[in-house]
């Protein structure tokens, strides 16, 4: 058929992740992953026996939090300092926030911080599919997912420019 295999090996990964260029195909990735490792932690790990991916090898937490360090310098106690002071910082568990539209999708059960009548379950799409723009062939729960967005930052938006406005001498 004259397809190739993908690379999907650590060694690529950590390649792809070390050029700083703006003109490579993921550019956001390098970024999303200092972030990883300086205020989230979300890295994604399959360890636990029962996970079907745990054969793996490098999918560990352990591996995950070396390539902050091989990348950009930040050894694990700074890590987790970080992720812990974020955590701190939002709330935690119970984030101390108004104004905030959570959009889940089929994993929403692992998330407890969520209060649910500030949640939008997406179903039957992938991550953070909500954040690009409308498409028609965007299925019947994105769509409706995504207007519901709009829609609540509209009203919100709505709400902070009237407060601001009556604050006008």
């Amino acid at each position: 058929m004259g397809r190739s295999c993908l690379d999907v090996s650590r060694a690529r990964t950590i390649a792809e992740l070390r050029n700083t260029s703006d003109s490579v195909a993921q550019s956001g990735y390098r970024q999303w992953f200092y972030q990883t490792c300086t205020e989230f932690g979300f890295f994604q790990t399959c360890e636990d026996s029962s996970c079907p991916f745990s054969s793996i090898p490098g999918w560990t937490l352990s591996l995950e939090a070396e390539l902050c360090t091989q990348l950009f310098g930040i050894p694990p106690k700074i890590l987790f300092n970080n992720i812990a002071f974020t955590n701190r910082y939002y709330g935690d568990i119970h984030p101390r926030s108004c104004r905030v539209l959570y959009v889940n999708g089929q994993w929403c059960k692992v998330d407890s911080a969520v209060d649910r009548s500030r949640a939008i379950v997406v179903r039957d799409t992938a991550h953070c599919a909500d954040m690009n723009s409308a498409h028609v062939t965007d299925r019947p729960t994105l769509r409706l997912a995504k207007e519901v967005s709009l829609f609540t930052f509209q009203i919100s938006f709505c709400i902070l420019f009237s407060a601001s406005w009556e604050n006008v001498d």
